[in-house]
C-alpha cells in the first residue's frame, strides 16, 4: 500500500469499489513480469502515461515486428493489467494500476524518461486536425490532454507539446469550440517564444492561431494585436510577398472588417489578393480573397448610401419647418455631419 504515495492512498479510501486486490495483483504480476519480459513492462510504462481507456494501436510501439508487440502484450492481457476493448483496436487499464505504475515509475525515478516517451509519441501521432482527421483526432484527443498537462522543464517536450496543442486547437477552432481553442493555444505562443524567440516562424505561427480564436469570440481588439504582431513579425522574417505573410495580411483584413473599419480592410484584402496574383496563385471571382474584398466594398458602398440619405432627410426636414440647413447650422454641427 505505500507504494501508493499519500495522493494514491486517498483516492483509494475514497473510492469504496477498489479492492486491495487489486494493488496486490499489480505489485505481483509486475514484479514477475520484470524478472522476465522487459520489453512487457516497458510497454505498460508507456501505456500507463496516456489517457486509461482507448489507447489506440497507433500509440504503441511501431518499430518492432507484430509478433515482437504480441509477445510483449500477451502477459500484460494474461495478468489482466490491461484488457483489449472489444470490436476495437485500442486497450484501458484500470486507474488503480495506471495509478501504481505511475507511482513506481517515479519512486526507480523512471517517470521523467516515460514523459518524455509518451509527449514524443504524441507529437508525432496527433494529426493537424483538419476536417479529414476528425475520426482520428478524436480517438487521441484524451491522450493528448494528458500528454500536455504534464509540468516538464525540457525545450524538447515543452516544444513537442506546443506542436500537439496547436492540432488540438485547430480541431477544436473547425468544430466551433472558441473558448476551449484560446485556453489551448496560449501555450503554444509562450513556449515557442520563450524558446524558439518572438520573430521565429513557429512563434508567428501560433500567434496567428491565438488572433483566430480571439476574433471567433468577438475579441477584436485583442485579435488584431495578435495578427498585427504575426504580419509585421512575418514581413520581417519571410518577406512581404511570402504566402504565410499573405495569409496574415488576410487575417489582420478580416479583423479589421469585423469591427467596421472598412477602407483599412480593403487595403489588406486587396495587398493580399495582388500579392497572390504576383505569386501566380488562383484569385478568380468567388476565391475568398475576391469575397472578402466584395463585402468591404458593398459595405463602403452601404454606408456612403447611408450617409446620403441621411443628410437628404435632416435637409429635407429642415425645408419642411422652414428652417436652414446649411453646413454650418446648429442641428448639422451637433450631428457632425461634415
Amino acid at each position: 500500500m505505500r507504494l501508493l504515495g499519500k495522493k494514491g492512498l486517498q483516492d483509494f479510501r475514497r473510492d469504496h469499489s477498489i479492492r486491495h486486490a487489486v494493488i496486490a495483483t499489480w505489485q505481483i504480476s509486475f514484479t514477475q513480469i520484470q524478472k522476465t519480459e522487459q520489453s512487457a513492462a516497458d510497454l505498460l510504462a508507456l501505456m500507463s502515461m496516456f489517457d486509461k481507456q482507448g489507447i489506440p494501436m497507433s500509440l504503441l510501439p511501431n518499430n518492432t515486428s507484430q509478433l515482437d508487440f504480441n509477445d510483449a502484450m500477451a502477459p500484460l492481457l494474461s495478468f489482466s493489467l490491461v484488457r483489449a476493448e472489444i470490436g476495437k483496436q485500442s486497450f484501458e487499464m484500470h486507474r488503480l494500476v495506471q495509478l501504481s505504475m505511475r507511482t513506481w515509475l517515479e519512486a526507480d525515478k523512471q517517470l521523467s524518461k516515460w514523459i518524455k516517451e509518451s509527449i514524443r509519441v504524441l507529437a508525432a501521432a496527433f494529426p493537424s486536425g483538419d476536417y479529414k482527421t476528425w475520426a482520428d483526432c478524436q480517438v487521441l484527443i484524451p491522450h493528448a490532454r494528458e500528454a500536455i498537462s504534464y509540468v516538464t522543464g525540457d525545450e524538447d517536450d515543452m516544444l513537442n507539446k506546443a506542436k500537439i496543442a496547436l492540432g488540438i486547437g485547430w480541431y477544436l477552432y473547425l468544430r466551433g469550440e472558441y473558448k476551449a481553442v484560446e485556453r489551448v493555444v496560449r501555450m503554444p505562443v509562450e513556449a515557442r517564444q520563450k524558446i524558439l524567440g518572438a520573430e521565429h516562424p513557429d512563434t508567428l505561427t501560433s500567434v496567428s492561431h491565438l488572433g483566430l480564436a480571439l476574433k471567433s469570440q468577438g475579441k477584436y481588439e485583442e485579435a488584431e494585436a495578435m495578427h498585427q504582431r504575426a504580419l509585421e513579425g512575418k514581413e520581417k522574417v519571410l518577406g512581404v510577398e511570402h504566402p504565410d505573410t499573405l495569409t496574415s495580411v488576410s487575417h489582420l483584413g478580416s479583423v479589421l472588417e469585423s469591427q467596421g473599419k472598412y477602407e483599412e480592410a480593403e487595403a489588406m484584402h486587396r495587398r493580399a489578393l495582388e500579392g497572390r496574383r504576383y505569386l501566380g496563385q488562383s484569385t478568380h471571382t468567388r476565391s475568398p480573397a475576391s469575397a472578402t474584398l466584395g463585402r468591404c466594398w458593398r459595405a463602403r458602398a452601404s454606408m456612403k448610401k447611408q450617409k446620403r440619405c441621411t443628410d437628404e432627410h435632416w435637409k429635407e426636414g429642415g425645408r419642411h419647418l422652414g428652417q436652414s440647413t446649411h453646413t454650418r447650422s446648429p442641428a448639422s454641427a451637433t450631428l457632425g455631419w461634415r
